[in-house]
């Protein structure tokens, strides 16, 4: 009887008190289309390290934050929850509904350009899941064939455009028609102002949200010269180009190179999976140590307070499955993401989103400010890009319409 004893004292020793614990079933809610045909698969390598935790999925694509919101305060949120960085994360922290994540040992891991995206009063409360950027897509091949490559300065990108331009080679693909477009180009260009230091673009909304901000700054000058730039460089036509028309010039090879979010690849390899691109800064100054990606995290897994402890414990387990080697592998390999965790190979993902990676490794990102930016503020600058473009403003109206949009907006 005694060795009986001995016997299951061990193994309970050994197995600990898991081979007792119930199988604990967690609820994850997310909304990115582009990988729901593959989480699932994902999430079957986390359950077979973890037999006792079974995750289950809740899909609405472009769900807006708010009905998440009110599923929290009818105490009926999901368990892990996949939210937009910055402002929608810290709205969710601030009313207490997200568990704080700081001292998991899985945050040494993150880029910490990623980390900022998930803090909010100095803590983290979220896994930064993947990676996005806007930048300049450019044809390699056409690069190649003039001898150039990526420019880090805007002389040097001038300059190719003046060859591509004496070749009959439109320089950009741009799609002014439609203003989405030229909301996030401003954005970047505005950013370059403020010498594409994060915490100088923190400064500035801070400033602004108080309402003793302003638009002007020294470098105005520089700014409108490189938005004229991007104009004169896009062809004549551009006015009228929409995105499927820029998309279609720049898979023809009669442009060069077209700003756009990193997701625009996937596009690409869709119409023409042998399509020879890389993925770049723009750069908006002679100072090569501001040649940036506009850069910063797409989504984020928070885990909800309003959750028992067993299931807190379940989802910070996943969470940290996900920062792990073959997490992190697995990820990249079946959700074909750009993971936020240092150190990874991601070449089988192609050169667009190893470039992407390679800036981030690099700490050659700035921060995405529209997505800290006064809502209001940032749809209007789209117009404005338009209205400006098409000659119905001049830029010290374009400055003091959209600080009086910021300040108003503010104001409600």
């Amino acid at each position: 009887m005694q060795k009986y004893f001995i016997f299951f004292l061990s193994f309970f020793l050994l197995t600990g008190c898991d081979f007792f614990e119930k199988k604990t079933t967690v609820t994850l809610f997310h909304y990115k289309n582009d990988i729901q045909n593959n989480l699932g698969l994902y999430i079957e390598t986390f359950e077979k390290l973890n037999p006792k935790i079974k995750i289950e999925t809740e899909y609405i694509p472009y769900v807006d934050p708010y009905f998440l919101m009110g599923r929290f305060e009818k105490k009926n949120a999901p368990d892990i929850v996949m939210l937009q960085p910055y402002n929608v994360l810290n709205e969710f922290a601030s009313k207490g509904y997200l568990v704080d994540l700081s001292k998991e040992k899985w945050t040494d891991r993150i880029f910490p350009q990623a980390l900022r995206s998930v803090t909010y009063n100095d803590r983290s409360y979220a896994f930064p899941f993947s990676l996005e950027g806007y930048g300049v897509f450019y044809n390699t091949s056409m690069f190649d064939d003039i001898n150039e490559t990526n420019p880090v300065t805007f002389s040097e990108v001038r300059k190719i455009s003046d060859i591509l331009t004496g070749k009959k080679i439109t320089p950009f693909a741009s799609a002014f028609k439609d203003s989405w477009t030229l909301g996030y180009f401003f954005n970047m260009v505005y950013s370059s102002t403020l010498d594409n230091d994060d915490d100088k673009i923190q400064n500035f909304i801070d400033k602004m949200n108080q309402g003793n901000g302003s638009f002007s700054n020294d470098k105005l000058d520089d700014m409108f010269k490189a938005i004229d730039f991007y104009k004169k460089y896009s062809g004549d036509s551009a006015l009228n180009m929409g995105f499927n028309d820029a998309l279609n010039s720049f898979l023809k090879k009669r442009s060069a190179m077209m700003v756009q979010n990193i997701s625009f690849f996937s596009q690409i390899k869709s119409q023409n999976p042998d399509f020879d691109t890389g993925f770049m800064a723009f750069p908006f100054s002679e100072n090569q140590e501001q040649a940036r990606v506009y850069a910063g995290v797409e989504t984020v897994f928070a885990v909800s307070t309003l959750s028992s402890k067993q299931k807190i414990k379940s989802a910070k387990k996943f969470l940290e499955y996900m920062t792990s080697d073959a997490g992190v592998t697995n990820a990249v390999e079946i959700m074909r993401i750009i993971p936020t965790v240092k150190n990874v190979n991601v070449g089988n993902l192609g050169r667009p989103y190893k470039d992407l990676y390679g800036y981030f490794s690099s700490g050659k990102t700035t921060m995405e400010a529209y997505r800290l930016w006064n809502v209001d503020a940032f749809e209007y600058s789209k117009q404005l890009m338009q209205d400006y473009y098409n000659g119905k403003i001049d830029k010290e109206m374009f400055l003091r319409l959209l600080d009086e949009k910021w300040k108003s907006s503010v104001k409600k």
